[in-house]
């Protein structure tokens, strides 16, 4: 199973990929809006529900703006303006069990296109999710 979250502006999206790629379950909820301390618990209980809904579990992938500066681990440059200065990354490890790959999205999406030639209307965040659920080998 491959799951992946998407932190947005407005809302929060998370899909869940079977080994061949078929979707599985996909959800969305709201970003509790300009609300730091609420959105790590958003995105974990998101997480929560799809893992409850398919009975599966693993490592979450989340593609997010911004980027995690590997000397303070806060997040800035953030379209979500509420997540820039927090350790969104440490706040979501502490959340989720077995743990969480995080990258800036727009990342995510080049290595993905990189690697595979996906169909134009297969949405955005699916080709993030799937990055960063761990369906690229380094």
């Amino acid at each position: 199973m491959k799951m992946g979250v998407d932190p947005g502006g407005t809302k929060i999206e998370g899909i869940v990929l079977d080994a061949n790629g078929d979707e599985l379950l996909c959800h969305r909820v709201l970003v509790p809006a300009g609300d730091y301390r609420k959105t790590p618990e958003a995105i974990a209980g998101l997480a929560g529900y799809i893992e409850t809904s398919t009975e599966k579990s693993g490592t979450v992938g989340i593609g997010t703006s911004g980027a995690i500066s590997p000397t303070s681990a806060l997040l800035s440059n953030s379209n979500s303006t509420c997540m820039n200065g927090q350790p969104i990354k440490a706040d979501l490890q502490a959340l989720l069990n077995p743990g969480i790959c995080m990258s800036n999205d727009a990342n995510a999406l080049r290595c993905r296109k990189q690697r595979m030639a996906l169909p134009v209307a297969l949405r955005l965040f699916l080709v993030l999710l799937l990055a960063q659920a761990g369906g690229l080998e380094p």
